[in-house]
């Protein structure tokens, strides 16, 4: 279908020179869907990996979808709406989905380890379930803000703003307003 659509393109004007334009847009789409998509399967990883956990230790699943938010919002939203807008002229290498999955296994698994830690302590330190979902939403974030300054390399100014605001709308809203994500205040995680 693309082929049939490229060639419709070169016959109506029958001319060539605009196809390094349709180039470079494959290239930018592609590789900034291909950059970004790990973002959207670590999410989803840690989420199924999680529940696995949660069934084969006959609990429930630690995070209200409420919890998720600043994660949706802030870490992948709004930073991968204007990241995927950027020009990419790079050549695609590799195959698709071994590189999105090759970005996005280990900050899923790193958000399971300390998942795993943290209900591994909680017994020991006595935490509630409410300090559990806290600590865990808390560790995905940090690890999916991680996760995205990787994916924002090299650095360029746009970047830099970007990460910097959505780390200090992070930082506000679970100072000021936990409880607008169901999360505990740092005074009661003690």
């Amino acid at each position: 279908e693309a082929a049939r659509n490229v060639a419709h393109l070169v016959l109506l004007d029958s001319n060539f020179s605009s196809m390094p334009k349709v180039v470079r847009e494959g290239r930018r789409v592609i590789n900034n869907i291909q950059k970004l998509s790990g973002l959207f399967l670590a999410k989803t990883l840690f989420s199924v990996l999680l529940a696995i956990v949660a069934i084969i230790g006959k609990g429930a699943y630690p995070i209200e979808p409420s919890q998720l938010t600043p994660i949706n919002i802030l870490v992948i939203g709004i930073p991968t709406f204007f990241l995927a807008m950027e020009a990419n002229n790079n050549r695609v290498e590799g195959k698709f989905l071994p590189n999105v999955i090759k970005g996005a296994l280990p900050g899923a698994l790193i958000i399971l380890i300390n998942s795993l830690i943290i209900f591994g302590l909680s017994g020991t330190l006595g935490m509630t379930s409410a300090v559990k979902s806290t600590l865990i939403v808390l560790s995905a974030t940090v690890t999916m803000f991680v996760l995205l300054l990787k994916i924002s390399l090299p650095f360029n100014r746009m970047r830099i703003f970007l990460l910097l605001t959505m780390f200090t709308g992070f930082a506000i809203l679970v100072f000021a307003r936990p409880d607008f994500f169901n999360l505990l205040p740092f005074s009661k995680l003690d």
